[in-house]
């Protein structure tokens, strides 16, 4: 028996800001909602690894996941890849970004 084995792609977190000059990027941010109001990045929106089963969007998009250390954003890329989503974690998550935040 062959079990699916979907091919990770994990980016740098200092890409993060070139891959979002592209206007078919998405930014999820796979954290809880607790966490996502005590600061996120400017343009993520979102949606809990909990809720990624329930997931449904433009599959013409490319998705790009973070969340607090990069280990969900990995959880996270996997469901969307499974699910046929374009979709890239980053190696590092919010703890390490230096850039703005909002809350």
């Amino acid at each position: 028996m062959t079990v699916f084995s979907p091919e990770l792609h994990s980016l740098p977190l200092e890409s993060l800001t070139d891959v979002l000059e592209n206007p078919q990027a998405v930014l999820l941010d796979v954290r809880d909602p607790d966490e996502f109001v005590r600061g996120h990045h400017p343009q993520a929106i979102n949606c809990p690894l909990t809720s990624l089963d329930k997931f449904q969007a433009d599959k013409s998009r490319t998705y790009y996941l973070i969340c607090k250390t990069g280990k969900r954003s990995q959880q996270a890329n996997i469901i969307l890849l499974e699910q046929g989503y374009s979709a890239y974690s980053f190696s590092q998550g919010m703890e390490a970004w230096q850039g703005p935040i909002s809350k």
